[in-house]
């Protein structure tokens, strides 16, 4: 997985001392934290969504509350509500 591998820049099994740096970098500070607000914000909407019996949603109900939902689309859009509407 990708996201196992961030650090490794270079793909070589390794991380340097740059690749360890990265860590204190804005644009991965900022891109690890939509990815864990985007988690969150899964999960809450998951929960909150109307299940039938067998903990199921029906599918139209279920894309008529993400595309309704801002603050997804935010999360989605990296912070840009109209990127995350597309």
């Amino acid at each position: 997985m990708k996201s196992n591998r961030a650090l490794d820049v270079s793909g070589d099994g390794q991380i340097t001392g740059a690749e360890f740096e990265r860590l204190m970098n804005a644009e991965v500070i900022a891109e690890a934290m939509l990815k864990v607000s985007l988690g969150a914000k899964v999960a809450s909407l998951w929960a909150a969504m109307p299940k039938d019996g067998t903990s199921q949603v029906e599918r139209l109900a279920c894309w008529d509350i993400l595309l309704k939902d801002d603050e997804l689309a935010v999360l989605i859009g990296k912070n840009e509500l109209a990127q995350g509407k597309k």
